[in-house]
């Protein structure tokens, strides 16, 4: 299976302040570079197989983790990526959603042999609604996630408890729980 990594470009309303402006132009080659880093390592992965965690799935949403490679060998950094799919018409929010929307914040505690973990955020859409304006992501969405372990060239395990929400008409707040194993070597 294939990942599918899409970006947008900023509206073109010339009424976005300076600073959403500004914010559009800081945030996109850093997030479009490391978008198509994991697509690149995903897509040389491919050929010998990728690990992922089971799906956490609802009526609205799939979530899961992936990682580029299926063990740790001897790397400082492993490229790991949490997917979501939503339903036609529901999203999910941007780090900061703007005038409502909770984003997706995975708490990485429980997890073996991970020093850190870092959610990298790809560039949002932004969405008007009853006159809120809000930025996220509909349809699909991959963050990298750079994780260093503690000891590398040992086994990680990626335990990571994500309280979300996602919105349509109405909105309905989730806790999706991932596990990820990636053997040594």
């Amino acid at each position: 299976m294939g990942i599918a990594v899409t970006t947008t470009s900023p509206p073109e309303n010339k009424n976005l302040s300076m600073t959403a402006a500004s914010l559009f132009r800081a945030v996109r080659p850093t997030a479009l570079i490391a978008a198509l880093l994991l697509l690149l390592s995903a897509t040389i992965a491919q050929a010998a197989g990728t690990a992922q965690s089971a799906l956490h799935e609802t009526e609205q949403t799939k979530a899961r983790l992936i990682a580029a490679v299926t063990g740790t060998g001897s790397a400082a950094m492993l490229r790991l990526g949490l997917e979501f799919h939503m339903q036609p018409g529901w999203k999910i929010y941007w780090r900061s959603p703007g005038d409502a929307g909770i984003p997706p914040r995975p708490n990485w505690d429980g997890s073996d042999n991970l020093k850190s973990a870092k959610v990298l955020w790809p560039v949002p859409e932004r969405f008007s609604v009853l006159g809120l304006e809000t930025l996220g992501y509909k349809k699909e969405v991959v963050f990298p996630v750079d994780a260093v372990p503690m000891e590398p060239g040992k086994p990680v395990m990626v335990k990571a408890v994500i309280p979300y929400l996602t919105c349509d008409d109405i909105c309905i707040p989730y806790t999706a729980n991932l596990n990820l194993t990636l053997p040594a070597g």
